[in-house]
């Protein structure tokens, strides 16, 4: 018989991985709110971008969000074929040339 799945240990850490993705949410809108002031440059010139970004993208529609966010994910996964397809590519280059 299979090990009984501990769904009170997953359910125990998708919700402390929930208030750790809140607590650094709140964090960067603390530092955005008070526009990096008393914080570390980097941090202050990051908090800045991401607010601009955060009002560029309060004119947009959900949909449109989503319609960017899909579109982003699906070119990084071309990259990364066309990359792989490279690295083949080279390879049998290789395996050619030294016949």
């Amino acid at each position: 018989m299979g090990e009984a799945p501990n769904w009170r240990a997953e359910a125990c850490e998708k919700r402390r991985q929930r208030e750790r993705e809140i607590d650094v949410e709140r964090r960067w809108q603390r530092v955005m709110d008070r526009d990096g002031e008393g914080a570390p440059e980097w941090l202050k010139e990051a908090a800045l971008r991401k607010k601009a970004m955060q009002t560029k993208d309060s004119d947009v529609p959900p949909w449109m969000k989503e319609v960017k966010l899909i579109n982003k994910e699906l070119a990084r996964k071309i990259t990364e074929a066309d990359q792989s397809g490279k690295t083949d590519a080279r390879n049998a280059e290789a395996g050619q040339s030294a016949l």
